[in-house]
């Protein structure tokens, strides 16, 4: 049965917000991230860009400590809005930082705060906001896009440690945006957008051997209309992908939630139409409950965060806020935390066993990019 929990107020909770201070940024522009040595809850990162005095935009990686009484928060100074970021496994305060539909990627330190050198795009490029490293650490992976033609998707290779390009493969799509290493440490997994309305390529999820860079496996999304953005994998290798309208779409149209796995039947998420009609614009961000077997997922437009059932595919759950965007879980997996508002501004705290909100972690910390990570280190 799926219920409503109608927020009436401008906070999650209905309290008033907490607003903690950013500390003050140091010679490279930043604040070290110094995680609480023995979390619970973690340390979320999110991004945001403002206008300087001088109407100038900036732009900043945010992070803020959930296990703080004070909400310790910090930043660290970009020259392009993040988009997503991925951390090197073996010299873990070290990331790679990367632009959606554009040439901005960086190389961050974690500790120090310090953005330690561009990661420059090839010629004809751009960026498509998501890259990975290598279980080893060698070799940093990096979805990119041929912005003439068909739009092909190729996933670039560079020297972790040169930052130089060593290689590159297919996409096997068009318009790539995610992309995962998949616990086998040998599979990528990537999804494609796929063509604009009228054009033959669909969106789609595709696997690709890292040793050969041959395909396994292209699952398209069963709805056409929809492109395939962000992917969360869960441990069995379940995924749920969320969609936003194919490019070329007309103004208001649904995007949604499609889910299955490589060896499982790709298909749209169910539920009752009152509330899938109303799922208008792109189902932006992602995370999987791997304890219960849930899924939870943000549309903005629709001012809607969404729970299904990986298993049996049907959403069980959902919760009206205004302009959720990013979703992540805590490291004890007890919570969702999401950012909302518009812009998408604060953070809130779902229960992730009852699916009710939690008051006391409304935070306003202006993190109001598309995707919110917890890590620790």
């Amino acid at each position: 049965m799926v219920t409503n929990l109608i927020v009436k107020t401008d906070t999650l909770s209905g309290g008033s917000l907490y607003s903690p201070s950013i500390k003050q940024l140091n010679q490279f522009g930043g604040a070290g991230i110094n995680p609480n040595p023995n979390p619970t809850l973690g340390f979320i990162i999110g991004f945001t860009g403002r206008q300087n005095r001088s109407g100038k935009t900036e732009f900043y990686m945010l992070t803020v400590d959930l296990d703080d009484p004070n909400f310790n928060c910090g930043a660290i100074k970009t020259s392009f809005l993040g988009h997503g970021i991925t951390f090197n496994p073996t010299n873990p305060h070290v990331a790679a930082l990367f632009e959606k539909r554009g040439t901005g990627a960086c190389e961050l330190d974690l500790v120090t705060g310090q953005v330690l050198r561009e990661i420059p795009c090839t010629e004809g490029r751009q960026f498509y906001g998501h890259g990975a490293y290598s279980p080893d650490g060698k070799v940093l992976y990096s979805a990119e896009t041929i912005v003439s033609g068909d739009f092909s998707g190729k996933i670039a290779m560079r020297d972790a440690v040169t930052l130089e390009e060593v290689g590159e493969f297919p996409s096997y799509g068009q318009r790539p945006h995610d992309c995962q290493i998949l616990k086998d440490g040998k599979t990528m997994i990537i999804t494609n957008g796929g063509g604009r309305v009228g054009e033959n390529e669909l969106g789609s999820v595709t696997y690709v051997d890292l040793k050969s860079q041959k395909l396994l496996e292209k699952l398209p999304i069963e709805n056409k209309r929809f492109n395939a953005g962000h992917v969360a994998v869960s441990d069995n290798g379940d995924i749920v992908v969320v969609s936003a309208p194919r490019e070329g779409s007309p103004a208001k149209k649904i995007g949604g939630v499609t889910i299955g796995g490589i060896n499982k039947k790709l298909s749209s998420g169910k539920g009752p139409s009152n509330i899938l009609n109303k799922m208008v614009g792109e189902t932006l961000s992602v995370c999987v409950d791997d304890s219960r077997g849930i899924a939870a997922a943000t549309t903005p437009d629709a001012g809607r965060i969404t729970f299904w059932d990986i298993n049996t595919k049907v959403m069980v759950h959902t919760i009206k806020v205004t302009h959720p965007r990013g979703v992540t879980m805590t490291l004890d997996k007890k919570n969702y935390i999401f950012c909302y508002d518009k812009p998408a501004s604060k953070l809130g705290m779902i229960n992730a066993q009852t699916l009710e909100p939690v008051q006391g972690y409304d935070v306003d910390i202006a993190m109001t990019g598309s995707h919110l990570t917890n890590y620790s280190y």
